[in-house]
C-alpha cells in the first residue's frame, strides 16, 4: 500500500499524459520516469516563480495557469 504521507496521486487528461510521455523521452541519453519528469518540471517552475528571491514571480506564476478569481471561487477540490 502506498505511504500517503510521502506520495499523492493526480489525474491527467489523456492528451496531457501523452505530452508528459513525450517530455520524458526528450533527452536520448536519459529517459526519465513520468514521476521524475513531473518532479523536474515542477521544481523548475517552483524555482522560477515561487522562491523568495522572486518578488513579482508569484503573480506571474498564477497568470501562467490563467487563474481567475471569479471562475475558481468555491470550486476547490481540496479537502
Amino acid at each position: 500500500m502506498t505511504d500517503t504521507t510521502k506520495f499523492k496521486n493526480v489525474s491527467l487528461k489523456l492528451d496531457t499524459y501523452n505530452k508528459l510521455k513525450d517530455l520524458s523521452h526528450i533527452n536520448s541519453d536519459l529517459t526519465l520516469s513520468l514521476s521524475g519528469t513531473i518532479n523536474m518540471l515542477v521544481n523548475e517552475k517552483h524555482k522560477l516563480y515561487v522562491t523568495p528571491e522572486v518578488t513579482e514571480g508569484r503573480r506571474n506564476f498564477l497568470s501562467w495557469f490563467n487563474f481567475s478569481r471569479s471562475s475558481s471561487a468555491g470550486k476547490s477540490n481540496d479537502n
